[in-house]
């Protein structure tokens, strides 16, 4: 699958949508399409269909709905903004699954940068087992599927002892970020190594040190500004 299906009118028709949509200010949070207004993917599309980006746009599934997670989740004033940077960035007629494994790899080290490694020496290797996987291009199925539970086993081991803690002090929100826009994109495959990288992300979630919301919504930038960088890279 080629984005836009190699033809420029195409994009250049769904961006001239998406600027209507931004100059009516018809682009908001909270709902997909309805009366004329809607997040990313109803303003691009029409419609809560994000397997529609595939015959629509030739942009995988994965992809809006890792659109759409950051959409809801970074300042209102770059949400708005954000559906047309997305379909800008992307160039015409190439294989955007070439930055799935990039991204990633990308969402897991923004993961180990946010709980304590001398406490949690376990998540931390399972973690780096995965990233070193996607970094070799496995392509073993199992070993992924072994990767994923031994993050999960970490998860669980040290959440017997920390999660009091954790909870109480709500220090969640970061590597809650990283899991969400992980999980966005197992829910749109059917790779195990997607499940891998959701486990990972959730095997940190009760032992993230940055507690503002402002920070979440830092988390969700980088990664935007993360996709951005990568398309110029697809091939």
């Amino acid at each position: 699958m080629k984005s836009f299906h190699n033809d420029q009118t195409i994009k250049d028709r769904y961006i001239a949508r998406i600027k209507a949509h931004e100059l009516a200010d018809e682009i908001i949070k909270g709902q997909y399409w309805e009366n004329g207004k809607g997040c990313a993917i109803g303003c691009t599309i029409h419609s809560d269909n994000h397997k529609a980006y595939e015959t629509e746009l030739g942009i995988p599934t994965w992809l809006a709905k890792v659109e759409d997670c950051i959409f809801e989740s970074i300042p209102n004033k770059n949400a708005k903004l954000w559906p047309r940077k997305f379909l800008e960035a992307i160039p015409v007629g190439v294989n955007l699954n070439s930055i799935k494994a990039p991204f990633l790899i990308f969402v897991l080290e923004s993961v180990l940068n946010k709980f304590d490694h001398k406490r949690f020496p376990g998540v931390k290797k399972a973690i780096n087992n995965i990233i070193t996987l996607y970094k070799n291009n496995e392509q073993n199925i199992e070993k992924f599927r072994t990767a994923g539970n031994a993050a999960y086993a970490a998860y669980t081991f040290d959440a017997t002892y920390s999660a009091a803690h954790a909870y109480a002090t709500d220090t969640t929100y970061a590597v809650a970020t990283s899991t969400s826009v992980a999980y966005a994109v197992y829910s749109a495959t059917d790779a195990f190594a997607a499940n891998a990288v959701t486990s990972a992300a959730y095997a940190a979630y009760a032992h993230a040190i940055d507690t503002a919301y402002a920070a979440k919504s830092r988390t969700y930038e980088e990664f935007a500004d993360k996709l951005l960088e990568l398309f110029k890279t697809c091939i």
